[in-house]
C-alpha cells in the first residue's frame, strides 16, 4: 500500500489502509527498511511452519481508554469490529459485516494475483458450533460478492471445527497462546486436493489462531493459504496518528 492510501467502504465511508512500513508476511509494524517483523523472523519454538502464504488486512484495529476505562475505537475499522464483537442487535452486526466485506472484496480486486483461483473459504469457529461467530457476518456478504464477480468459491465453514475450548487467548503469554491452540482445529470431509484456501478473520494479533487453522487445512492437502483480515492489532500499543489525519475516518454516519 502507498503512504496515506485510502479505500471507501461502499463508495462513501473512508478508511486508511495499513501504512508502510509493515511486515510483508503479516502486516505488523516494522522499522523502515525491514521486510519481516520480529515474530515472523523469530516465531515461538512450537511454530516450525506458519502454513500460510500471506496476510492482508484493511486497517489498524486499536482503541484507547477514556477517563472512565471505556475502550474508544480509534477509527472506522475498529468501530465496525467493536460492533461485531460487542453489539447484541443483529441489524448492527449485519451492517458492520456488510461494510467490512465490501472493504475486503476491494482488497481482493486490488491484489488479484494473490486471490485468483481461490476455491475454498473458511474461518475459525467456536467450540460450540451453535454460537454464531463474528466472521459469519463478514463471510456471507463477501462470498456473495466473490460469486457475483466470477469466483468459483465454496464455503467450508461447516466442515471446520474446534476440538476443544482454549479459553481467552488475549491474557496469555505468547508461547502459551501457540501451545494451547495447537491441534485445536480439524477439517472434516473430503481431501482439498491442493486447491487454494482463503481464511477470513476479524482481528489478527499474534497469528496463533489462523496458524493452527492453516495447519489443519494443510493436513487435508490444501494448496496455498492466504489470510484476509479486517483489523491488524499492533504487537505493541503504539499507533502514530498521521499528520494529515482526517476526522471523517471516525464518522460512520457519512
Amino acid at each position: 500500500m502507498q503512504k496515506d492510501e485510502k479505500l471507501f467502504l461502499e463508495g462513501k465511508i473512508p478508511i486508511r489502509l495499513v501504512q508502510s512500513p509493515y511486515c510483508k508476511k503479516c502486516m505488523d509494524f516494522v522499522n523502515q527498511g525491514e521486510d519481516k517483523c520480529y515474530y515472523c523472523e523469530h516465531p515461538p519454538p512450537i511454530v516450525e511452519d506458519w502454513h500460510f502464504n500471506k496476510v492482508l488486512c484493511l486497517g489498524i484495529y486499536h482503541s484507547y481508554d477514556d477517563d472512565f476505562s471505556n475502550k474508544i475505537p480509534i477509527n472506522i475499522i475498529s468501530n465496525l469490529i467493536y460492533i461485531l464483537k460487542f453489539r447484541k442487535t443483529e441489524i448492527f452486526k449485519n451492517y458492520a459485516g456488510k461494510l467490512l466485506a465490501d472493504g475486503l472484496f476491494q482488497l481482493i480486486t486490488k491484489t488479484p494475483e494473490i486471490f485468483e483461483n481461490t476455491k475454498y473459504i473458511t474461518t475459525s469457529p467456536k467450540f460450540d458450533k451453535l454460537d454464531k461467530i463474528n466472521c459469519e457476518y463478514i463471510i456471507n456478504p463477501l462470498l456473495r460478492k466473490m460469486k457475483e464477480n466470477g469466483f468459483d468459491v465454496e464455503n467450508i465453514l461447516n466442515n471446520t471445527e474446534r476440538l476443544r475450548d482454549v479459553g481467552d487467548n488475549k491474557t496469555k503469554p505468547l508461547e502459551q497462546r501457540f501451545n494451547d491452540i495447537h491441534g485445536v482445529h480439524n477439517i472434516v470431509g473430503e481431501d482439498l486436493a491442493g486447491k487454494k484456501v482463503l481464511i477470513i478473520d476479524d482481528v489478527y494479533t499474534t497469528g496463533s489462531t489462523v496458524w493452527d487453522l492453516a495447519r489443519a487445512l494443510k493436513e487435508k492437502n490444501a494448496g496455498e493459504i492466504n489470510i484476509l483480515v479486517a483489523g491488524r492489532a499492533r504487537s505493541t500499543n503504539s499507533w502514530k496518528v498521521p499528520e494529515n489525519f482526517d476526522f471523517h475516518e471516525f464518522d460512520l454516519s457519512l
